[in-house]
Parts: structure tokens; sequence; C-alpha cells
């Protein structure tokens, strides 16, 4: 990687984090990296109720609550989509 000012850093990653089998994403990465995906299709608001029951799965009443936040708002399914860097 090269910053702005022009200095130079090298390295090597043998395995991304939460790639290695039983070494799982800690949950605040896991949760931020979720709602960073999640919003660009719905509201972050949304995105971040839809992780809180993703999250407590066990415990929901009914699969159909979790299908009702997955909804996506027609305005929000039609806007284009920026590239993800």
């Amino acid at each position: 990687m090269t910053t702005a000012d022009g200095a130079a850093f090298t390295g090597t990653i043998s395995r991304p984090v939460g790639h290695a089998p039983g070494v799982p994403l800690p949950a605040q990465l896991l949760k931020t990296k979720f709602e960073h995906c999640a919003s660009r299709v719905m509201p972050i608001a949304q995105a971040e109720r839809v992780n809180a029951m993703v999250q407590d799965f066990d415990h929901l009443a009914s699969i159909s609550q979790l299908m009702s936040a997955l909804a996506v708002p027609k305005t929000a399914a039609r806007r284009k989509l920026a590239p993800v860097r």
C-alpha cells in the first residue's frame, strides 16, 4: 500500500480474519460487515434490526418475523448500488 505522502508498506496475510475453521470473525467485525453489506439494499436501521434478529434467531417466535424484517422498501430496491471497494 502507498499512502498519500508516498510511504510504501507491504505485508502478507496467510489467511484472512474469519476464514480459518473454528476461528470466526469477532462479533463486532461480523456485525459491521453484515450491516455494511446489507445497507447497500436496505436502510441501515433495517439492517441493524435484521442483524439483531439473526443473532437471536433461536428465540424468534416465527421465521416470518425475520422474513418480514428482510422486506426491502421499493425505493431502496430500485436505487443504483455503488461498487464495493
